[in-house]
């Protein structure tokens, strides 16, 4: 057995303890949300072709931050469990849904948001697809985007420049419905399978990059789903310890934990009594604990947060926002990591919560960045940032196979002496994975801010960089 990872802590005295917060009313109900790179949430409300944007203040606080409407969705398209992502050219791309306006179709529609001309455009689907629904999918390493069609066994290759798809290897399921996807370290995507894909029912799978196809993973030490409840998994987390906490779903109450150094799952504690996700969302706090809500589902309206520390090895409930009893279960709730460590909570409702995690942050996870130059200009692009493990060590924001939320991308931020702040748009990174160590980079653009000198940082997944001072002129 590996030893475990140095989890190293550096307290914050800035962060509250286990609090939750009002969070500004949104003008829709939202479900899915995804942090785009400037700062501001894209949140949609499903069954609609509604969306609206939330950006912090001019200080950063997103409790005090302003909504806004987006561009609705291509006429016909309104989708709820469908496939998301942020791309690593900052556009926002959704595809397919189980739901299209209510209409349960495993719709093969898709399309994709460009933020800076508020737009969006609608993606053909791959050749040959009648439906794509709540298909898994995941942002590579190498930035391409990969998508699983939840009918069938079939998976594609997004180009995103041309948005065109090119067929990719089957997976080793009848299909991948109900089916969940995660990122490893290694490059390897990992799903744990309600399909039985190798033979049994505590199998998983992993896709290799290196070889193209999907091949048996290592098997779990207990079957986490119900056959008789459509096969239902909570969300897989990679944590900041070099492993992977899988949630239970349907009937089945009980978590399991994959070492990613040895290969190996093992037992994980027990959630509180009765209690499971059964699709449903988890976050990596900035502090190392997974953040998730749980519910009974035998028990319509019950809901309890808990945090798995991969450190000890515990799973313990932890405080409920005032809304938890009014969520209608972890099914209809989204967690979405924000710059500031806190966690935005929605449950398709008006009103939002913030979670604000006990203090402090897993020195190993935090990044570490360069810049070649010192000077920038206001309202220059392309500009660019060297840094090691830009992209963070997790996805960060889970969910059981629904909805894809993970936020693993660096986002710039720029503080002026006074406080204030303002997020530079990063772009075209040089790489997509969550190795640790990994030297890369990003391309970004400053806003038109004032001429002065700031500090420049990186956060990831609410985890900050060193800051580099820098000198903005006008052009």
């Amino acid at each position: 057995m590996r030893a475990l990872a140095t989890f190293i802590v550096v307290l914050s005295s800035l962060a509250n303890a286990q609090t939750w917060q009002a969070a500004p009313t949104s003008p829709i109900q939202p479900g899915t949300m995804l942090l785009m790179r400037n700062g501001c949430v894209l949140a949609h409300e499903d069954e609609t072709s509604n969306n609206a944007i939330l950006c912090p203040d001019s200080v950063g606080s997103y409790a005090n931050g302003t909504w806004t409407i987006a561009a609705p969705l291509p006429m016909g398209y309104g989708p709820r469990a469908y496939s998301s992502a942020v791309l690593p050219d900052g556009r926002v791309l959704f595809e397919g849904g189980e739901y299209n306006f209510g209409e349960q179709d495993w719709t093969s529609m898709g399309a994709i948001y460009d933020p800076l001309a508020n737009t969006w455009t609608a993606v053909q689907p791959p050749q040959g697809w009648d439906h794509i629904g709540d298909g898994a999918s995941v942002v590579l390493s190498n930035g391409v985007y990969y998508q699983a069609n939840a009918t069938t066994s079939q998976t594609a290759f997004l180009n995103a420049h041309t948005l065109t798809w090119t067929e990719g290897p089957r997976t080793l399921t009848t299909n991948n419905n109900e089916a969940g996807w995660a990122l490893l370290p290694n490059g390897t995507v990992l799903e744990v399978n309600s399909e039985k894909a190798c033979g049994s029912s505590k199998s998983s799978q992993i896709y290799d990059p290196g070889q193209n196809q999907w091949i048996c993973g290592p098997e779990l030490p207990q079957q986490l789903y119900s056959e008789d409840w459509d096969g239902e998994l909570g969300s897989t987390v990679v944590t900041y310890n070099n492993s992977v906490i899988q949630y239970s779903g349907g009937r089945v109450i009980g978590t399991a934990v994959l070492d990613l150094g040895s290969d190996t799952w093992s037992v994980g504690p027990l959630p509180p009594t009765g209690y499971n996700q059964d699709d449903g969302p988890s976050s990596v706090e900035p502090n190392g604990k997974v953040l998730a809500m749980l519910a009974n589902k035998l028990a319509p309206l019950t809901c309890q947060f808990t945090e798995y520390n991969p450190a000890t090895n515990t799973l313990v409930a932890s405080p409920n926002p005032p809304e938890c009893p009014f969520g209608r279960a972890a099914v209809s709730s989204r967690l979405l990591v924000l710059p500031t460590g806190q966690i935005l909570y929605s449950h398709f409702s008006h009103v939002m919560e913030l979670y604000n995690p006990a203090g402090g942050f897993v020195q190993s996870a935090v990044p570490l960045i360069y810049l070649p130059s010192l000077t920038l200009y206001a309202g220059s692009t392309n500009n660019i940032l060297y840094g090691v493990q830009l992209n963070g060590l997790s996805q960060a924001n889970m969910y059981g196979d629904d909805v894809q939320m993970a936020s693993n991308y660096p986002l710039v931020k720029l503080v002026d002496s006074h406080g204030n702040v303002w997020y530079a748009r990063s772009h075209d990174d040089s790489y997509s994975g969550i190795a640790p160590g990994t030297i890369s980079y990003t391309k970004f653009d400053v806003p038109a801010i004032p001429p002065g000198r700031y500090s420049l940082s990186v956060v990831t997944n609410g985890l900050p960089s060193n800051s580099v001072q820098v000198s903005v002129l006008q052009h």
